[in-house]
């Protein structure tokens, strides 16, 4: 529930450069672990956060990396609901600038 209520207010809090680093710190300590969860919807919920803050500019260049990281492994998930999550994250997150370097190392080339 806290990760979508979190989901829900990604245009308040991404409004104010005073909410910039809080945000990321919850991001980092409670939505990014979820990548690693048994639980499907749980990774699917971490995506869905992570898509609707591809805005953010993250202080942690290793946050943003594991994040990115984390969709690109949903991304090949046989599960359907998750997959569908992590593609709309990734529209998402491609359009910010500094996606390239974290995102060239998931890409078969």
């Amino acid at each position: 529930a806290a990760m979508r209520m979190l989901g829900c207010l990604n245009k308040l809090l991404l409004s104010e450069e005073k909410y910039a680093v809080p945000v990321e710190r919850v991001i980092t300590t409670h939505v990014l672990p979820e990548f690693r969860s048994r639980a499907g919807f749980m990774r699917a919920r971490a995506c869905s956060v992570v898509g609707s803050y591809s805005k953010l500019e993250y202080k942690s260049g290793d946050s943003f990396a594991f994040a990115v990281k984390g969709v690109c492994e949903c991304l090949t998930s046989k599960e359907l609901p998750l997959k569908l999550q992590a593609t709309k994250a990734m529209s998402r997150i491609v359009k910010n600038e500094h996606v390239v370097k974290y995102l060239r190392p998931h890409l078969n080339t």
